[in-house]
């Protein structure tokens, strides 16, 4: 049975540069489809976690929130090796210091799309 997934941060369309329409110009931006309940399930779901409250309790350099973006926007235009069904479910983001209850969000909305 499919589930909807409950985010905070939707998804955004992914965009990138297009060399053509043939098998070897594919890329990520051209595989990637919103997460939905009512699609049969892809190759794999991207589900971001954006929190600094990691990096913070370990005395890092914050920049770890922007993670989820910064993945997305690295990936978009690399090229793909082979046609794949990925989907986007958008990104869990944690506020102040409730780090394991956004991992605990996480791994709820992970279980529902196995």
């Amino acid at each position: 049975m499919a589930h909807q997934i409950a985010v905070d941060i939707e998804p955004k369309p992914w965009t990138g540069r297009s060399d053509g329409t043939t098998a070897e110009h594919l890329r990520w931006h051209h595989a990637v489809q919103p997460y939905s309940a009512e699609t049969a399930p892809g190759d794999c779901v991207l589900i971001g976690f954006s929190s600094d409250e990691g990096v913070r309790r370990n005395k890092g350099r914050r920049g770890a929130a922007d993670g989820p973006d910064a993945l997305r926007a690295g990936l978009a235009s690399m090229a793909l090796a082979e046609p794949l069904q990925i989907q986007d479910a958008g990104t869990v983001a944690v506020s102040g210091e409730e780090i394991e209850a956004g991992q605990g969000r996480t791994r709820e909305r992970r279980q529902r799309c196995a």
